[in-house]
């Protein structure tokens, strides 16, 4: 079973959930230093990590429950708004967004490439996204005293293929959360040289998988991003350096 709204919160507010939430952070922030006049679609905890929204950006935080129907909606204005809705079926119209972010969704998600699809539908064509995944090879998928360790985690194949599938191409790759998911102050005071050092010498095994990917009308087979290479390429490294594929 997935965590509930008050265990998550319980993580992110204890030393270990706040270093997570700020490594998160500081790669999403380098990976698209502005966000000034975008509209952002914050799925599932993705707000966390778009704490650092510049102004005169619309955001919208949706969590998922299985809710009733709810009419379609037009984002007017800027601001922050949060709502509760379905996940399968968002309520916005066509086209809404330029930018999604999704935290802790897929992996709890009944239907991820049906999901997939509804964010696709509602993003502008171009539109890029950020996936934030439990890496299924990592640490943080293997203990249960974090949000990452719950829920269906995921491979780099994966999440490639789950977005092909959606019509959403693969751009940018990184993987994040190298420390230790140890639940102790001093394991969390040091994670910024765990993220420096995991990533120089056991890259894959981040704690979570991080793409960067775009919205297409069609994946030419031959515009597909790879995914065997031995080391996955760094979207965003933690020196703050972005490389793409």
């Amino acid at each position: 079973m997935f965590p509930s709204k008050e265990d998550i919160e319980r993580f992110y507010d204890a030393p270990l959930g706040r270093a997570a939430q700020r490594l998160l952070t500081e790669r999403l922030t380098a990976l698209w230093p502005s966000l000034a006049g975008e509209r952002c679609l914050a799925l599932g905890e993705a707000e966390r990590v778009l704490s650092a929204l510049a102004p005169g950006t619309s955001a919208i935080a949706a969590a998922h429950v299985r809710a009733p129907d709810i009419a379609p909606m037009t984002l007017r204005g800027s601001g922050n708004t949060r709502l509760v809705v379905d996940l399968l079926r968002l309520p916005f119209q066509d086209q809404c967004f330029s930018r999604a972010v999704l935290l802790h969704t897929l992996e709890d998600v009944e239907n991820a490439h049906r999901m997939l699809r509804e964010v696709w539908r509602v993003m502008e064509p171009e539109g890029r996204l950020l996936v934030i995944a439990s890496n299924r090879r990592g640490l943080w998928s293997r203990t249960e005293h974090t949000p990452f360790g719950h829920g269906r985690p995921y491979t780099r194949r994966q999440l490639s293929q789950l977005l092909e599938e959606s019509l959403f191409q693969p751009a940018a790759w990184s993987h994040a959360l190298f420390v230790p998911p140890i639940p102790w102050r001093i394991v969390a005071g040091t994670a910024s040289a765990w993220e420096k050092a995991g990533e120089t010498f056991w890259p894959a095994l981040g704690g979570v998988v991080m793409v960067e990917a775009i919205k297409r009308l069609a994946i030419p087979p031959g515009n597909r991003a790879p995914v065997t290479a031995p080391r996955a390429v760094g979207a965003v490294a933690a020196n703050g350096n972005v490389n793409r594929d």
